[in-house]
């Protein structure tokens, strides 16, 4: 296993959460339309964690799975007594789990290095330099 520190995500009122050890391999932000709806702002901010990373849930969340703009199914399980979504599962990253950085409640976390539907941004969004913008992904 990776080695890394041990990274907690909890969701708004803390009844589920997820326990990582070892670094993200991916941190990116997306302004696709579904990702604009699901979070309620311009954009989700998402880490991405390879499949031999141990990953630990505790409490009940449930699981609600669209088709994204890609074509592939996305996963999103959020807790169903505050409704905050906190990780996932997507077709186009098999075994690897999402989640939300937010939930981590980590000033420092790593910064995203990719916009991902960048055509769909909001107008206001300008991205600090080194953030790669995708029209799509």
């Amino acid at each position: 296993m990776p080695e890394g520190k041990t990274r907690i995500a909890r969701c708004a009122c803390g009844a589920l959460e997820v326990r990582v050890e070892g670094e993200p391999f991916e941190v990116h932000m997306c302004s696709c339309r579904d990702c604009q709806r699901s979070s309620g702002s311009a954009f989700t901010y998402t880490a991405f964690f390879a499949p031999e990373m141990r990953i630990t849930v505790s409490g009940e969340y449930r699981t609600w799975r669209r088709l994204a703009e890609t074509g592939r199914y996305d996963d999103s399980c959020f807790c169903p007594n505050c409704g905050a979504t906190v990780f996932g599962w997507v077709e186009g990253y098999p075994g690897v789990t999402k989640i939300a950085v937010g939930c981590f409640n980590e000033p420092d976390f790593p910064a995203p290095t990719k916009l991902c539907w960048s055509s769909r941004k909001a107008a206001w969004l300008a991205m600090p330099d080194g953030i790669e913008e995708l029209a799509t992904q």
